[in-house]
C-alpha cells in the first residue's frame, strides 16, 4: 500500500466466472487485501472465479498466488484476465476438487457462499502460518453468528469483520 501511491487498476473481463470487482464480497475482499499486503507473501486464494482478488494482491505486491478454482470452465477466463493485467509469472493455478497446497501461506482470501464454503473451511485450518492472515468473505450478515461458531473451532481469531450493505467479510489471524 504505501508502495503504490497511485490507485491499482485491476482490468477483469466480464464472463461466467465470479469476481467482476462489482459485487460488496469481492470490494470487501480488495478493501482488506489492500490494509493488509505488506510486500512479498504468499497467498493462497481459495475459489479464485475470475482471478481478481489473485491478480489484485499480485499488483499489491504479494511474491507468489496459488489459486484454486473447481470449475474448469473458468481457466480461460482466468488466463484472459491475467494477460490483460500484463503478469506472465507468479499466479499458479489449480482447477481441482482436491488441490495439493504449497503451505504455510501469509495470507488466504476466500470469497465463497457459505453453502459451499462450510464444507471446505476445515480442509485449509493449516494452511496459512501462525501470524498470518485470513480473508473469510462470500457471506450475509445474516449468517454472521453461524460463521463465527465455525471460526471458533478454527485456529483463526477474528480481528475485524467488514460490512457492506448486507454482506459480511473476516479479517482473521492465524494463532
Amino acid at each position: 500500500p504505501g508502495a503504490f501511491p497511485q490507485q491499482v487498476k485491476t482490468r477483469i473481463k466480464p464472463a461466467m466466472a465470479f469476481g467482476t470487482g462489482t459485487h460488496e464480497t469481492t470490494q470487501l475482499c480488495l478493501q482488506i487485501l489492500e490494509a493488509s499486503i505488506k510486500g512479498q507473501e504468499r497467498v493462497l486464494d481459495v475459489g479464485t472465479g475470475s482471478g481478481v482478488l489473485g491478480i489484485a494482491a499480485l499488483q499489491l505486491g504479494v511474491s507468489h498466488v496459488d489459486a484454486i478454482e473447481n470449475d474448469p470452465f473458468t481457466k480461460e477466463n482466468i488466463e484472459a484476465n491475467l494477460s490483460l493485467n500484463g503478469i506472465t509469472s507468479g499466479f499458479d493455478l489449480q482447477i481441482s476438487e482436491n488441490p495439493s497446497l504449497n503451505p504455510p501461506y501469509d495470507l488466504m482470501v476466500v470469497n465463497i457462499i457459505r453453502a459451499r464454503l462450510f464444507p471446505i473451511l476445515p480442509h485449509y485450518f493449516g494452511a496459512v502460518r501462525s501470524g498470518g492472515k485470513v480473508i473469510v468473505s462470500g457471506l450475509l450478515v445474516t449468517e454472521d453468528s453461524e460463521t463465527r461458531e465455525l471460526l471458533v473451532r478454527s485456529p483463526w481469531k477474528i480481528i475485524k469483520p467488514y460490512t457492506k450493505n448486507e454482506w459480511i467479510a473476516y479479517l482473521c489471524e492465524v494463532s
